[in-house]
């Protein structure tokens, strides 16, 4: 009888775990990736779902570790990972809808090499923009665009080259994920004027981001880098100064323009480095403060500290930004709705901590090797429950649900 009554609780608490790995038919996915964008060590990129005994259960690799990943980019439907590390030359798209598909890209770009990478919506389209590099004997040095067509599957057709540069005006940007590995993220550097947020480009300066003049004066024609952005809201970092000057703030400004009612206003962020992603009217924040004054990280008696072919050693890259880029993390987790302007803070305990998706009102977040999920309620984030616990998951940074 004693057996029974055990099976019978690990049967209930597997179809609970299932229940939240299938949510109305759906199936949540996982990427490990880890960009490696400054030196030879290179990591693979793999997709996962969530198996037996809450450990990871790989569906594909979707890049060799000998190729190592520059950067991922997330669209309404689909990832995109540019490889190989440094140079990359290619890219594959993991498809929502399709998830377990290969579509591999290698566009010609002969001597140009991908300097920036960026989800453009269009109308009718989803492109990824690639800015270009100019060949090395070109003289003037001159930066191209040339655009991929998510949606469509016709080698021939679905690559644009040369994109109009006017088409960044639909750029879309999710923001940093979260990990001390970083690939390169598009920080569009521009200007902010009374009518709206101006990038310039070869082809003359567009208004990226319009809107009405709500801003402060005192932030009208600063430089201003756009971190994230979608068909509703844009996020602008306003920089202090120097490098220096930043690492001894210890808060940080930013403008939200908002798309629909035309308005922009400014707010202040905890950290000086901080890290932003946008989901919805969500704003997450990775709070990111100076390592000027010495203190020891959350949790990094947990992270891994030993290197191996696949995985990197979480606990000295973290030592490693924080000794280059004077990067501390306090474990700190910020929801900002952009709306309603609710206010949620979560202390993890870990620097290796990051909010992975925002969906409705439900929130999947990453502690170290451990990933959990929790309901908004009533302003407040409920309940967490464990979803994953494995060593792949410090590599994963971005996850999505799949009707596949």
């Amino acid at each position: 009888m004693k057996q029974l009554i055990i099976l019978a609780v690990l049967l209930i608490a597997s179809e609970a775990l299932w229940s939240q790995q299938t949510e109305g038919g759906r199936h949540l996915y996982l990427l490990a990736a880890s960009p490696t964008i400054y030196g030879p060590v290179t990591y693979p990129a793999d997709l996962y779902v969530i198996g037996e005994n809450s450990k990871l259960q790989l569906v594909r690799h979707v890049v060799p570790s000998a190729e190592g990943v520059d950067f991922v980019l997330s669209s309404t439907d689909a990832l995109i990972v540019a490889h190989p590390h440094i140079s990359p030359t290619a890219i594959d798209i993991i498809h929502f809808d399709n998830p377990e598909s290969v579509d591999s890209v290698t566009p010609k770009i002969g001597q140009r090499g991908i300097a920036d990478g960026f989800v453009i919506n269009s109308p009718g389209q989803t492109l990824i923009g690639f800015d270009l590099n100019s060949p090395p004997e070109q003289i003037p040095l001159k930066t191209s665009l040339i655009g991929i067509d998510l949606r469509e599957s016709d080698s021939a057709t679905r690559v644009l080259d040369p994109l109009p540069w006017k088409s960044v005006m639909n750029v879309r940007i999710e923001g940093e994920a979260g990990g001390p590995l970083e690939g390169r993220s598009p920080h569009f550097a521009g200007t902010l004027k009374k009518d709206g947020w101006v990038r310039n480009t070869p082809d003359g300066p567009v208004v990226l981001v319009p809107y009405s003049a709500t801003q402060p004066a005192a932030l009208e024609g600063r430089v201003a880098a756009l971190r994230c952005t979608n068909d509703r809201f844009s996020i602008f970092a306003v920089g202090a100064g120097t490098h220096a000057e930043t690492l001894m703030q210890t808060t940080s400004t930013a403008i939200v323009a908002d798309r629909q009612l035309g308005t922009s206003r400014s707010i202040t962020i905890r950290g000086s480095q901080s890290r932003y992603r946008l989901f919805g009217s969500w704003l997450a924040v990775l709070v990111v403060e100076s390592a000027a004054a010495p203190k020891s990280r959350p949790g990094s008696k947990l992270q891994r500290k030993v290197a191996t072919a696949t995985l990197p050693s979480v606990a000295e890259d973290y030592e490693d930004a924080k000794r280059v880029m004077g990067e501390w993390l306090p474990g700190t987790l910020e929801l900002i709705n952009l709306n309603s302007g609710e206010f949620i803070q979560l202390n993890t305990g870990q620097s290796d901590s990051e909010i992975l998706s925002v969906s409705g009102n439900q929130v999947l977040y990453r502690v170290d090797h451990q990933i959990f999920e929790a309901a908004i309620t009533d302003g407040r984030l409920g309940k967490s429950v464990l979803l994953v616990d494995d060593e792949n998951v410090s590599e994963i940074h971005w996850v999505f649900w799949s009707t596949a």
